[in-house]
């Protein structure tokens, strides 16, 4: 990519053969590159974490004028090659250089973004773009252009549950799961505590999250107590994180609401205002009330059928 132009100056020395010529000096003149790198650029010029591949291009000013290998240099990156990001050429990977032939103006290499859980801080890959001068066989790098690649993190420190209600009959047990969004920098607890009824309890008292299992759902199991009330019951499951770069920033977790079915009969009976209704034929409609002989505690679902007498049928009635 370089020319050398060579200039050798000659002295006629006073000796008696005065055709005699003898070298005094040469003269090396080195020449700008006839092949100068115009730009070198990703497309596109900025990402997101796992958005794939990204083309790295280096273009020069003009046609080489030999077969020119140009290195690509990453050690200035603030993300790591390998782990955050990955190289190939013409489907190659870990090659970190580029042949441009004779008479050709640009070559490509792949860069692949790596989508991964931990929580960073925006990282950049810088790539510089060199080739060797081999001035007198001795290498002599040359830098042809740099260019930055800027990835935006799409982690979130988070708590992810699997339900934030649960529905328990008296005396049963559900579940829900536990997981964290992103790889922690160590160990994170998350501390579990029960509020409301006094008959509802929780299987962990605590959980433990590290950068090898984060990602693993962690089952906590609720149960309700089997009293001798007829009553519905409530409680809550609340959450403490902390640890790490979670308790560092302080995330929090949802709650879990959990509804106690209770399965005893209820101390109440039931009763109609009348023994017996009369409706006038063509009547819209006739109210029925249903009194209970006591305030029941939860909800109570009541079933009336309507049946005729008389030679009273659906045709003459409908149920409502």
């Amino acid at each position: 990519m370089t020319k050398f132009n060579l200039y050798a100056g000659f002295i006629r020395p006073n000796l008696a053969n005065p055709a005699f010529w003898a070298p005094l000096v040469a003269i090396v003149v080195l020449t700008a590159p006839q092949a100068a790198v115009s730009q070198v650029s990703f497309n596109p010029a900025s990402v997101s974490e796992g958005a794939g591949a990204v083309t790295l291009s280096v273009n020069l000013l003009a046609p080489a004028d030999r077969d020119t290998t140009v290195w690509l240099d990453f050690s200035a990156s603030t993300a790591t090659l390998g782990t955050d990001f990955q190289v190939s050429v013409d489907g190659k990977p870990s090659v970190y250089s580029l042949f441009i032939a004779a008479g050709e103006r640009s070559a490509e290499a792949t860069i692949s973004i790596v989508d991964d859980a931990i929580i960073d801080r925006g990282e950049v890959v810088s790539v510089l773009a060199k080739y060797d001068l081999r001035l007198f066989g001795r290498t002599q790098w040359i830098t042809i252009g740099t260019a930055d690649l800027p990835i935006a993190d799409d982690d979130t420190r988070g708590v992810k549950l699997s339900s934030t209600s649960l529905r328990v009959d008296e005396g049963q047990s559900e579940a829900y799961t536990v997981r964290l969004t992103s790889q922690p920098t160590g160990t994170v607890t998350i501390d579990t505590s029960v509020s409301g009824s006094s008959d509802v309890a929780v299987d962990a008292a605590s959980l433990s999250f590290n950068s090898g299992n984060w990602s693993a759902p962690q089952t906590v199991t609720v149960r309700a107590k089997q009293d001798a009330d007829a009553l519905d019951e409530v409680a809550t499951v609340s959450h403490a994180v902390s640890g790490a770069d979670y308790g560092a920033n302080g995330v929090t977790a949802d709650s879990v609401k959990v509804s106690v079915d209770d399965d005893e009969p209820l101390p109440v009976t039931v009763s109609f205002s009348s023994s017996a209704y009369e409706a006038e034929e063509g009547e819209r409609a006739t109210m029925v009330t249903v009194n209970l002989s006591a305030a029941p505690g939860r909800s109570v679902p009541i079933s009336i059928v309507a049946r005729g007498r008389g030679g009273a049928s659906t045709d003459h009635y409908c149920p409502v």
